[in-house]
């Protein structure tokens, strides 16, 4: 037996069935050896130099993934809460130009030490932080530095600012993706996967309704042809863009759309464009709370029957709390809300909730590593999988008795960060006893040079406040009014036909 290997000790574990369901096993070990699971029982026997973890009164879980998230925006939190997403592009995602590439590398550092505290293991990270090469240089090596596993689907928004002043505004005539990005990517194709197991691997985010066909054809061709086999876009029916609610059917018409497709959002997709992708088998990536608190569309998908292809993520910890529990709880009320408003709209009252726990559960394990198309590595708690899991403490104020009545519901309906005591991202342990460990920023180095070695997180906050101060008096500098009123113009719109 291997000397990296940590015995999970008599913990109540989440299993999923060939089905999906969640079989609770009480008083069970999990081995790990090296970054995998090795063996799933009672009374396991052990060596001598395992790290065992006593899991008495705690929830083992599969760590959770969260299949759309942008990850390098952390200085920007605060900032919205009560923002629109129109508000949100010129508050967040146009600032990259106000970001120097360090205040990139802190960013994303910090956004993804977020989601590892609060128990997500895996993210699809759609990286649209790219003012220039250096950003996206910056953005992947944070992401390795951390620990947490990702997808980085590296890209760039459609609409990025050239110039930005207090008095001009003028957007990137480079297109809607610059030469360079598809230049970059193939370079860190050409290096990848990155970090420990190979846990960092690439993907592309593309917003493809800018471009003509054969353009996004020759792209396309281009980035799978890197070995590249993800491919991220933004998918919604929205009043500011139309341009957005026609992706699968373009997609579709260029012969595009396939498994490795991964939509984000789909709110108000209609019932062919839901059969047209349940058919293709691309995911579609619900965003509950960015949706809900920004108007990004209407209401969220993750419940709808006629798309059993979805999953759940956190989209932008700028404008809610990074973790997924939190998502599928938003979920979970959003759906059951609107089918109260339905049947409250024929007098009637519902016989049962369509939207369940267990489902919700799924849309954050095992169906957000088959919308990463890693289901054969995480997503569930099984002997020869990564050993990609989450310790919850089960006697906590929060979750005392209802652990004990039916540990599921106690996770979906009742956790939080504070109950999250471990969490192992292939064999390594992130977080214990409540903790977040250190991060060992020279793991990113041949990536982008930090004069950093070993973090705490209070050092990276201090670091990420510095930060913070410095891009603010940026920010200060330009005149957000006008970069709105251009970008509206941009789509045809004014604020007086547009606003409510």
């Amino acid at each position: 037996m291997s000397q990296n290997s940590i015995l999970l000790k008599n913990g109540t574990v989440l299993q999923h069935d060939e089905q999906d369901n969640v079989c609770v096993l009480h008083n069970t070990d999990i081995l790990i050896t090296g970054n995998r699971i090795a063996q799933i029982g009672q009374n396991l026997a052990t060596s001598s130099n395992a790290d065992v973890i006593d899991c008495t009164d705690k929830i083992v879980s599969p760590g959770f993934v969260d299949s759309h998230h942008h990850m390098w925006q952390t200085q920007l939190k605060g900032r919205h809460g009560d923002h629109t997403l129109m508000d949100y592009v010129t508050a967040a995602n146009l600032q990259a130009i106000n970001f120097s590439p360090e205040d990139i590398f802190w960013g994303q550092l910090a956004g993804c030490m977020e989601s590892l505290d609060a128990g997500t293991t895996c993210v699809v990270d759609n990286a649209h932080m790219s003012a220039g090469p250096d950003h996206g240089s910056a953005a992947l090596a944070a992401t390795v530095a951390s620990g947490i596993r990702s997808v980085f689907c590296y890209g760039a928004t459609p609409l990025r600012a050239a110039e930005w002043t207090s008095t001009n505004f003028e957007v990137d005539k480079s297109g809607a993706l610059p030469a360079w990005i598809l230049d970059q990517l193939e370079g860190f194709a050409q290096r990848a996967p990155f970090g420990g197991d190979g846990r960092v691997t690439l993907g592309f985010f593309f917003d493809s309704y800018f471009l003509p066909q054969d353009v996004i054809v020759s792209v396309f061709e281009r980035v799978r042809k890197m070995g590249i086999k993800m491919i991220t876009s933004h998918f919604r029916h929205w009043a500011v863009s139309e341009g957005q609610s026609k992706i699968p059917e373009f997609l579709q018409s260029a012969s595009l759309l396939g498994p490795d497709i991964l939509l984000s959002h789909g709110n108000g997709a209609t019932p062919s464009q839901a059969s047209l992708l349940t058919s293709a088998g691309a995911y579609i990536a619900s965003t509950p709370d960015a949706e809900i608190f920004m108007a990004s569309g209407a209401d969220p998908i993750a419940f709808r029957t006629d798309l059993p292809l979805t999953s759940l993520g956190a989209d932008c910890h700028t404008c809610g709390p990074a973790g997924m529990l939190y998502q599928a709880q938003t979920a979970l009320g959003s759906d059951r809300a609107s089918q109260m408003r339905e049947a409250a709209s024929n007098n009637k009252y519902p016989g049962q909730f369509r939207a369940k726990v267990q489902r919700a559960f799924n849309l954050i394990t095992i169906n957000g590593a088959r919308a990463a198309q890693l289901d054969g590595l995480i997503g569930s708690i099984a002997v020869g999988k990564l050993a990609d899991l989450v310790v919850f403490d089960a006697s906590t104020p929060a979750m005392v008795c209802a652990a004990q009545q039916d540990p599921l519901a106690a996770l979906v309906r009742h956790a939080g960060p504070r109950e999250v005591s471990y969490v192992i991202v292939g064999g390594e342990i992130r977080k214990q006893n409540g903790v977040l460990q250190k991060v060992n920023i020279a793991h990113g180095r041949d990536i982008f040079p930090v004069d950093e070695e070993e973090l705490s997180w209070k050092e990276i906050a201090c670091r990420l406040v510095h930060s913070r101060e410095q891009l603010q008096k940026r920010i200060e500098g330009v005149n957000i009014d006008l970069a709105r009123r251009t970008i509206l113009s941009m789509f045809g719109k004014s604020e007086e036909e547009l606003f409510a």
